[in-house]
């Protein structure tokens, strides 16, 4: 089955923001219908914008369109590396590739950890049991959660991103 995505960037000015008379540009990245904005880090007069464009022809106004496609440009660049590795297009995968912010790796000790913390006050012994011995649900929580150490961290990462 092909997933298909609707992929779309905008520059806003942020004119509530304005300070000495510049406003800072916001990027808004919008992917299926979700949308997220930040900072692109630099501001402008608020006279050479329009319509989510610097308009003129100075140095700076020329400057800040070359900035603005470069921003531009390696969004839609992390774009396609997230399809091309199969990976989840999401608002926040793309903003997080481009600000540099990586993915936290995690341990199985460390999911097992998060797994017993999270559950600790929602079950209680006694509560409903599944028929595999290594599987318990709470009253409190109908999901079934394991509890064998040894089940495979596919199985607790999907019972953890429900």
């Amino acid at each position: 089955m092909h997933n298909k995505n609707t992929f779309s960037t905008a520059f806003l000015l942020r004119a509530a923001k304005m300070k000495d008379g510049r406003a800072p540009i916001y990027c808004r990245i919008t992917v299926n219908g979700q949308r997220i904005e930040f900072s692109v880090k630099r501001s402008v007069p608020a006279k050479l914008w329009n319509n989510g464009r610097v308009k003129g022809n100075s140095e700076e106004a020329r400057t800040l369109r070359e900035y603005l496609r470069q921003v531009e440009a390696k969004l839609f660049e992390h774009y396609r590396n997230l399809l091309a590795d199969n990976e989840l297009v999401t608002v926040e995968a793309l903003k997080n590739a481009y600000l540099g912010i990586e993915k936290k790796q995690y341990s199985l000790l460390e999911l097992m950890n998060y797994h017993n913390h999270q559950l600790k006050d929602g079950l209680e012994w006694g509560d409903l049991v599944h028929p595999s011995p290594h599987v318990v649900a709470s009253s409190r929580n109908p999901k079934f959660f394991p509890l064998d150490s040894t089940l495979t961290l596919f199985t607790i990462l999907s019972t953890l991103m429900r």
